[in-house]
């Protein structure tokens, strides 16, 4: 038996036993109410986007607004060349970024796997985006390994419009859902920017903890 455990019980005047207690908390877990949500995470979905992208070019990330999937490959390439980047894109298993149709950008070199610290450009995908800090959330594993949200110098995330949402209470309903609750992966990577920081005698230094360049592709 966990002796915290049992100092906390014995501290609180419980049993491990107390299957009321336990029942409570069941209730408690399936039927808890929302917390006070902002004003601006209750807007229309459009007005939503929109400070989504206000939000995210606040902190100089720069962000794309395509009409569907078959769009996502030219604005890489266009992105690419507008900053005279690498032709190299590494990318994960996901199956949003999977149907995406790479063959009229035969310049683009597709690889796919965790990141190294050769590559230059990740593509991963957020399942969901907060609009009332610009908040991306990225789960880590096969379809987008952590390593892509931090060691290349820029990184390219994809989300769908439907998957913006007002506040973070929402953005994590959108993790995909079991029979017994959310089916959670070992990590989800909050990203609000590119990274920045300036704990070294105020001076501020981008791409110190991850990417230098953030660039958001929103998709419908």
């Amino acid at each position: 038996m966990n002796p915290f455990a049992s100092n906390i019980r014995r501290a609180l005047g419980v049993k491990a036993g107390d299957f009321e207690r336990l029942e409570m908390v069941r209730k408690h877990l399936d039927d808890h109410g929302r917390n006070l949500i902002p004003a601006c995470a209750l807007r229309c979905h459009q007005e939503l986007i929109d400070q989504f992208i206000q939000m995210l070019e606040n902190v100089e990330t720069t962000v794309a607004h395509v009409n569907d999937l078959v769009d996502v490959a030219s604005e890489i390439a266009r992105y690419q060349i507008v900053n005279d980047l690498p032709h190299v894109v590494k990318c994960g298993a996901d199956a949003l970024i999977a149907d995406i149709d790479w063959s009229e950008q035969s310049d683009l070199t597709i690889l796919s796997g965790p990141a190294t610290g050769a590559d230059a450009i990740s593509l991963t995908r957020a399942f969901a985006g907060a609009s009332e800090t610009g908040t991306l959330f990225v789960a880590s594993g096969p379809d987008n390994p952590v390593t892509l949200s931090f060691l290349p110098e820029t990184n390219i995330i994809l989300i769908r419009a439907r998957d913006i949402v007002g506040c973070y209470e929402d953005a994590w309903l959108k993790l995909p859902w079991g029979a017994r609750g959310p089916q959670m992966p070992r990590t989800v990577n909050l990203i609000s920017g590119p990274s920045r920081t300036a704990d070294i005698e105020q001076t501020l230094i981008t791409g110190a903890h991850g990417p230098r360049r953030l660039h958001v592709i929103i998709v419908g």
